[in-house]
């Protein structure tokens, strides 16, 4: 959501071990410069957490609320939305109930075999072809950014 905002993140095109040293000494409040208050008070929020506990999702979600412009709602259309399309309240609550009838268990796919389509073809391998490293291309790291 930061880099969202911001369009950037303090560790942008840094390579792999410089960025882990910037990621590490980078303090939530150079991290949320230029972002809403409520960005800050949720990585503070964050930092106390242990990995079995529950993050207040619903918190973290009214201090957004709390920072939105006035003038903008949450039902306000998305950018891809068509024009006049506007997402109800109601369809935000049907995917929350949703994903927790998912969580409880809800819901399952017993459907568990996959139909193939005939339409689709595949071409047999030539197994008595060589597997030469030279024929690979070389493998693209994130190493070079």
């Amino acid at each position: 959501m930061i880099e969202c905002l911001t369009a950037s993140l303090p560790w942008k095109g840094m390579i792999r071990k410089e960025a882990g040293k910037i990621k590490e000494n980078t303090t939530d409040s150079a991290l949320c410069k230029g972002c809403p208050p409520s960005f800050l008070d949720m990585a503070k929020v964050l930092r106390k957490l242990t990995y079995h506990d529950v993050p207040p999702y619903k918190n973290f979600m009214e201090r957004l609320k709390q920072d939105l412009p006035n003038k903008l709602k949450m039902t306000d259309p998305y950018e891809w939305n068509k024009p006049g399309e506007k997402m109800t309240e109601g369809e935000g609550d049907a995917i929350k109930s949703d994903r927790a009838e998912a969580d409880k268990g809800g819901n399952k796919d017993d459907n568990t075999v996959n139909e193939i389509d005939e339409s689709v073809v595949t071409e047999e391998r030539n197994t008595n072809i060589s597997c030469d490293q030279d024929d690979f291309a070389k493998e693209d790291t994130l190493e070079g950014l």
